[in-house]
């Protein structure tokens, strides 16, 4: 057994007996932070090995690095059931995690705005990894077209991805207009909420995740960027509540916040 397949064992085999405990200790409430029980022990030495001799990350990175790295490959997705559901697909960054879960085993449901032809190409290619796919053009504010959209996949999702938005003209606040600052939030932080609401009985029967692609912008002063980090900042804010509510039904929430990109809008 090489490094890689080694290292690959350990990871797994030390999150599920973490995963397994985390569950575990809900069964306990307060019991479980207390020392003198069985499953506080348990849940303390299960933390420890996922930094004792070498931690879950470097694992990761040992995985990553190796020259057969392409043999230990898990395909994430194939024994879930549903699909990933990605809204933006067409877009640059959105055909990127298209791609993706496509080769890690999922089947894909994507959204486009207005670019058919984008749309078609990343379902191709999706096509070729021998997995399912279906485009679907959408307007997320259209609250009722949106909840229709997600209510039609009888088999269910198990990732939604939200990696649409409009268009986001540079220009100082000083120059933009109330009615086009209720636009921009309109069309992203409603537009996020419009999707998220009808997935969560799917996603809580498959305790499923929820993935926002947002703006380092939320980290930093933007000057000139000011309608994406307001907008983008209402879909992180909404992210970390849902996360909050939705976790006791095994629903992950998190954003992934990218720099400056040269791909695609995602409103394509």
């Amino acid at each position: 057994m090489g490094r890689a397949r080694a290292s690959a064992s350990r990871h797994f085999c030390t999150e599920a007996q973490a995963r397994a405990v985390d569950r575990c200790l809900q069964l306990f409430g307060g019991y479980g932070c207390m020392l003198e029980y069985p499953i506080a022990r348990l849940y303390a030495y299960a933390r420890i090995t996922r930094i004792h001799a070498g931690t879950s990350e470097v694992m990761k990175v040992i995985i990553a690095k190796s020259p057969d790295c392409e043999a230990v490959k898990v395909p994430d997705f194939s024994s879930k059931v549903g699909v990933a559901f990605v809204a933006g697909g067409s877009g640059g960054i959105g055909a990127a995690i298209v791609r993706l879960l496509a080769e890690r085993g999922s089947d894909i449901v994507l959204t486009y705005r207005a670019n058919q032809e984008a749309a078609d190409a990343v379902a191709a290619e999706v096509t070729k990894f021998g997995r399912q796919v279906r485009s679907l053009r959408l307007d997320l504010t259209d609250e009722s077209a949106t909840a229709e959209a997600v209510s039609e996949t009888a088999d269910g999702i198990h990732t939604l991805v939200y990696a649409a938005g409009p268009h986001v003209p540079m220009r100082h606040l000083s120059t933009v207009t109330p009615s086009e600052y209720r636009a921009q939030l309109e069309g992203d932080a409603m537009a996020f909420f419009n999707l998220v609401h009808p997935a969560l009985p799917l996603l809580r029967e498959s305790r499923g995740s929820i993935v926002a692609v947002t703006t380092v912008a939320t980290r930093r002063f933007p000057v000139r960027d000011g309608l994406s980090s307001g907008a983008k900042g209402a879909v992180e804010a909404v992210a970390r509540a849902l996360a909050a509510e939705e976790g006791r039904y095994g629903v992950r929430v998190n954003c992934v916040a990218p720099a400056c990109s040269t791909t695609a809008s995602p409103a394509a």
